[in-house]
């Protein structure tokens, strides 16, 4: 079967998939993810002290993307799907509902342990299997049309093109989503625009000349 092809979520469709999470642990993980526009090892690797509510931050190690492979047809041969490349440290923003979210879940996890976290230990015990997963489910149950092919890498797809529809700096983008700042890929991979804003754009200009054209005709 194709797949289909990469798209930025809608924000209708990022709230639908919100309302699918089944505990404050699958709500933390989605906003990360959705905020922050981060790789999931990178998230996976995210220790309590790297996480500042108060200013709204998260810091992402350095860390090592492994090679991935898949296996198609008969014998050993073999699909490279991600090459391995290795991850500069960086710190993200987080917004209001990222912030929100985990600041529900830090203090169940911390009641479930019966004592303070150490600054080391892990925010998620999970695997990236565990999460794409999981954002496969949200999508399926939020009842998207290509559900099916949706994985975090969709969320960190929308995440880049919603804050280069809406100004923020490229440069900017780079550093929060940890690219490379002479990586060409980005400017590739984000060239199509993002729906709310094409609809919002739309609305806004056919409103406006409905009103002129209301206001040719009282004349």
């Amino acid at each position: 079967m194709k797949r289909a092809p990469k798209r930025a979520l809608t924000d209708a469709e990022l709230d639908s998939m919100r309302s699918q999470c089944a505990s404050t642990r699958d709500a933390a993980v989605f906003e990360v993810l959705r905020v922050t526009g981060c790789r999931e090892h990178e998230m996976l690797a995210v220790r309590f002290q790297d996480i500042d509510l108060e200013n709204k931050s998260v810091f992402f190690h350095k860390t090592k993307a492994s090679v991935r492979w898949n296996y198609k047809g008969k014998g050993d041969e073999r699909v490279r799907t991600h090459a391995e490349s290795e991850i500069k440290p960086r710190r993200s923003p987080l917004d209001n509902q990222a912030v929100s979210t985990l600041r529900i879940y830090i203090a169940e996890r911390t009641k479930e342990e019966g004592r303070d976290f150490t600054d080391t230990l892990k925010v998620f015990k999970i695997t990236s299997k565990t999460v794409r997963n999981l954002i496969k489910g949200l999508a399926e149950r939020a009842k998207l049309p290509d559900a099916k092919q949706v994985s975090p890498h969709w969320l960190r797809h929308t995440a880049g093109t919603k804050m280069l529809s809406r100004g923020v700096p490229v440069e900017y983008i780079k550093q929060i989503m940890g690219w490379s700042k002479k990586s060409r890929t980005f400017e590739e991979t984000y060239q199509h625009s993002d729906f709310d804003m094409v609809q919002e754009t739309f609305e806004r200009v056919m409103e406006k000349k409905e009103k002129l054209k209301d206001k040719e005709g009282e004349v």
